[in-house]
């Protein structure tokens, strides 16, 4: 179980590295960029962004239950032992899951505007910060 976990730590870590470099990333330099494309560029990069958004995110969320097992105890009931912070981060982390799947429903799915498209990096990227920090002050 010791390498189970110490697996899932790494791949925790190189896909929180690569999901909070990108929204990085494309908030200081992309947004400058993207309009200078061309529809072709912007149709590949558009593709190559889900599929990268989405694996880094499963990523996240597959290790992230695999390093939570440690914390479950069916004994003495799921959630009483798992500390406050611990809990902060999978509410936070949850919130960002939402923001996710709205963005793609409403942009990929249904093919409509997004309603608050100017906030959905800044709030995301907030949330990814907010969940570092908590990261780091947990261990």
């Amino acid at each position: 179980m010791d390498t189970i976990y110490f697996l899932a730590q790494i791949v925790h870590l190189f896909c929180s590295i690569a999901f909070i470099g990108y929204f990085l990333i494309e908030m200081i330099f992309l947004k400058a960029l993207y309009p200078k494309l061309t529809p072709e560029a912007k149709s590949i990069f558009a593709l190559r962004k889900v599929k990268f958004i989405f694996g880094s995110l499963f990523g996240l969320f597959i290790s992230g239950g695999v390093l939570i097992t440690q914390y479950l105890r069916v004994d003495s009931g799921f959630w009483q032992d798992i500390p406050l912070l611990l809990s902060l981060k999978i509410i936070l982390s949850l919130m960002l899951l939402g923001i996710v799947f709205y963005w793609y429903v409403i942009a990929k799915v249904l093919q409509k505007a997004l309603p608050f498209k100017k906030l959905m990096h800044p709030l995301s990227f907030a949330l990814l910060i907010g969940i570092a920090v908590i990261s780091k002050l947990l261990f």
